[in-house]
């Protein structure tokens, strides 16, 4: 199957999007890490969150995937 090029798109729904997704990637520390990653990728200036902060300690992992 060949390459299929793509109409270019632009306008306030592009830019918006992009601004969206341009962001800093978000972590969710597990609990088998331990709060040591939390405050090592923090002090890397990561976004993070971990199950501490969350409540969610000794949840299942559907439930982490759903926060």
């Amino acid at each position: 199957m060949p390459w299929k090029e793509l109409p270019d798109r632009s306008g306030p729904d592009v830019d918006a999007f992009v601004k969206e997704n341009t962001k800093k990637a978000r972590f969710f520390v597990d609990e088998c890490l331990g709060g040591g990653v939390t405050e090592l990728l923090r002090h890397a200036g990561w976004n993070v969150d971990d199950v501490w902060e969350a409540g969610l300690c000794g949840q299942p992992d559907e439930n982490l995937f759903a926060y």
